[in-house]
């Protein structure tokens, strides 16, 4: 009897994010928990896609040991654990093990100078978060905590969800359905508008391109 594979159930949006993930050497327990799918299912993905599967607990390169040193105390544990693709509390775990001092709070991370303020003004009006963090050479959380701290409005790379609905033809509410069964989380700012990034954006294209809406 012929081995039966498993059913073909995720939508091209979560596919684009599991490989992209995994390409992140991201561990696939996290990636489970990100798309809302069983551990087991996303390790077979990954695997039948020839793509690193990472376990929740990987072995610390030399490389990355080093790149730890020169974060510790500079950035905080959170933003360690973004650049080097692992969670805040194995960073925490690894600087007990090393006895190195990490910073305790964002306050405490490598602080902004005028310079750098002044250029994250210049660039609310032409791109996304990312690429500001990109051009910085922040992380991502650093540039949006920097955001709320100086009431700086984000508006570049964002789209609100009555822009996509009426860009794809539907109404929010399917947009919101399909955003919960991709797992993303739709910014809420208030007075009923949610903020959909670039991320998300694409995400959601590609998943109403690979399964149109039902008119």
């Amino acid at each position: 009897m012929a081995k039966m594979g498993r059913p073909c159930s995720w939508t091209q949006g979560e596919m684009t994010y599991l490989e992209a993930a995994a390409k992140r050497q991201r561990p696939y327990v996290l990636i489970a928990r990100d798309l809302r799918k069983h551990e087991s299912a996303v390790r077979w993905h990954i695997k039948q896609r020839g793509l690193p599967c990472v376990p929740i607990r990987r072995r610390w390169t030399p490389e990355e040991v080093e790149r730890f040193k020169q974060l510790a105390g500079v950035l905080h544990p959170a933003e360690i654990g973004e650049e080097l693709g692992r969670t805040e509390q194995a960073i925490r775990v690894k600087a007990n093990e090393l006895r190195v001092s990490i910073s305790r709070g964002v306050a405490n991370s490598r602080p902004w100078t005028q310079q750098e303020i002044m250029k994250l003004y210049a660039l609310v009006d032409r791109m996304g978060l990312h690429g500001a963090a990109r051009i910085l050479k922040r992380t991502y959380r650093s540039v949006t905590s920097a955001c709320k701290r100086y009431n700086i409005r984000w508006t570049q790379g964002k789209r609100s969800l009555q822009q996509v609905a009426d860009e794809v033809g539907v109404c929010t509410n399917t947009i919101r359905a399909r955003a919960r069964a991709l797992g993303l989380q739709i910014r809420k700012p208030g007075n009923n508008h949610c903020d959909v990034n670039d991320e998300q954006y694409d995400a959601l294209l590609a998943d109403f391109k690979e399964n149109p809406p039902i008119c």
